[in-house]
């Protein structure tokens, strides 16, 4: 029972030391998917009362015009504009709702998506109102079980669409999303059958997605083209857009999580400091009842180090106790959590070794206390315990 504190915190500390470093594993990792040299354009400004002075609220200011602005920009690889929604899609009597992406020529080297079965769409089918699609992993899987999809037809919105693909699979992004639940369709397909009834500004796209040639070119780029989309917008005095790249959203994201994994961590301390508290009173009654013991080795030729050592190292092995408790139960916990919530998780050695040490630590800090006073006794006094 006095263990049960130490190892609800040193659980609690390796559940959310492996919680934090999947994080930062994932993090890395969507940033290599998503690509530290991705820039994003997205129509509207960062402030909601100036969103609300432009027409739909500011979310269709960009234009097919803008796109080829962009692509000139020295440094840029590839830049297509997008358009997204979520709509029903079936095939037969199979029906799931799913994400859909209109692009132009360049959208899937933007996107960082590559072709796994079929062939990718051509730039005619791109560049007109095909209708053409290609899916995503989990979108195939939903809609066609394990029969191929290739040359099959799907309907949203009640369009007909023929499958050309099924893409690469690439799993979750930061936010959870499942990246490959899409249907990605050509731009003025997306434009005419998808959103035929919405009032959507002629050639309007949400946003503008590019690839620069080296991340460390960002920020050049991001200026030039602030430069060249704003030259047009200021003599309309209209502000209409704002930049973004992926890796700088992804270490808003991840300091986000550092500051929720420092909150739980300090109350995994806490637990661990109760327990330890605990663990220091128990040691108090235990020299209480044995002054006699105490008396006895004093006078047989035991040295008050002798005796300071010997609570220390019952107080550490007590913790240490607990501390092996709470590395199963936080290895099953972080475990658990990977498994039934999808939440990165990555237990590594270090991680379990430093459950173990500070449960030590703990031990041996929390049992200064008792065996200083179980040194300091006089051993006349003692042995009237006896």
């Amino acid at each position: 029972m006095t263990s049960l504190g130490i190892a609800a915190g040193v659980a609690a500390i390796v559940m959310v030391a492996s919680i934090a470093e999947g994080t930062r594993v994932q993090i890395a990792s969507s940033i290599a998917e998503l690509g530290a040299n991705r820039l994003d354009v997205n129509s509207g400004t960062l402030r909601g009362d100036r969103n609300a002075l432009l027409p739909l609220g500011g979310l269709y200011q960009l234009r097919d015009q803008d796109v080829r602005t962009i692509q000139a920009v020295p440094g840029v690889v590839a830049a297509s504009g997008f358009l997204r929604g979520t709509t029903e899609a079936s095939s037969g009597a199979v029906t799931a709702i799913a994400s859909w992406i209109g692009i132009h020529e360049q959208g899937l080297a933007v996107l960082g998506y590559e072709v796994a079965q079929g062939s990718a769409l051509t730039p005619q089918e791109l560049r007109g109102a095909r209708r053409v699609a290609c899916l995503g992993a989990s979108t195939a899987r939903k809609l066609f079980g394990a029969r191929s999809p290739i040359n099959g037809r799907l309907r949203m919105n009640g369009t007909s669409f023929g499958i050309r693909c099924v893409l690469q699979q690439r799993g979750q992004s930061v936010a959870g999303q499942d990246l490959d639940d899409v249907v990605i369709v050509p731009m003025e397909t997306a434009r005419r059958q998808i959103m035929g009834e919405f009032p959507l500004p002629n050639k309007a796209v949400q946003q503008i997605g590019v690839r620069v040639t080296d991340p460390q070119r960002i920020s050049e780029v991001s200026a030039h083209v602030t430069r060249q989309l704003g030259a047009a917008r200021s003599q309309r005095g209209v502000d209409d857009f704002h930049l973004s790249d992926v890796a700088s959203s992804v270490r808003v994201s991840a300091r986000t999580d550092r500051s929720m994994m420092f909150l739980l961590l300090s109350v995994a301390v806490i637990c661990l400091a109760v327990g330890g508290i605990g663990v220091m009173n128990i040691m108090l009654v235990a020299i209480t009842e044995r002054t006699g013991e105490i008396g006895l080795r004093m006078a047989v030729g035991a040295s008050p180090v002798a005796i300071r050592n010997q609570f220390l190292l019952e107080s550490a092995l007590l913790c240490l106790a607990g501390g092996v408790i709470g590395v199963c139960f936080g290895v099953a916990g972080a475990t658990a959590i990977a498994v039934h919530q999808g939440t990165a998780v990555e237990i590594n050695t270090m991680v379990v070794a430093a459950g173990f040490l500070v449960s030590v630590a703990a031990g041996v800090g929390f049992g200064v206390l008792p065996a200083t006073r179980a040194a300091a006794m006089l051993p006349a006094e003692a042995l009237r315990r006896l």
